[in-house]
């Protein structure tokens, strides 16, 4: 064997029985976490429309339909719409009124803006919380 063969396997022996502990260990960084885009609030019964906007803006195209998926915490039910942009202008599309779990997609277009509820409590106070 050459010697700068047996120099290599010896190094590699020895590297090999180290215990893990000696091996000096990397973090990777840690990428920020996605912020998930998400609204509500409290919606009080007084027959008036209540806003809820969401925490952050999705961008949209040609065709592209926005999904909300959110829940009403109430004894009564909670009359809801979604916002949707339809040729560059806001439509409320209407959900009806809803308690417990709801879903609903919308046209969005290639708007940028933050997906947004409105909401009336029918009878008792009530929250609403959605994710799009």
């Amino acid at each position: 064997m050459n010697t700068a063969f047996k120099r290599t396997l010896a190094a590699g022996a020895l590297t090999a029985a180290l215990p893990l502990a000696a091996v000096p260990a990397t973090a990777a960084p840690s990428a920020p976490a996605p912020t998930a885009c998400r609204g509500g609030g409290a919606v009080p019964a007084d027959g008036q429309w209540h806003h809820y906007q969401a925490n952050t803006a999705v961008t949209g195209y040609y065709g592209y339909r926005q999904l909300y998926t959110g829940n009403v915490e109430s004894h009564s039910l909670v009359a809801i719409q979604l916002k949707s942009y339809e040729n560059g202008r806001v439509v409320w599309a209407e959900l009806g009124a809803q308690t417990g779990p709801w879903t609903g997609r919308v046209a969005w277009d290639d708007a940028k803006a933050k997906p947004e509820i409105r909401a009336i409590a029918i009878g008792t106070d009530a929250t609403v919380t959605f994710t799009c």
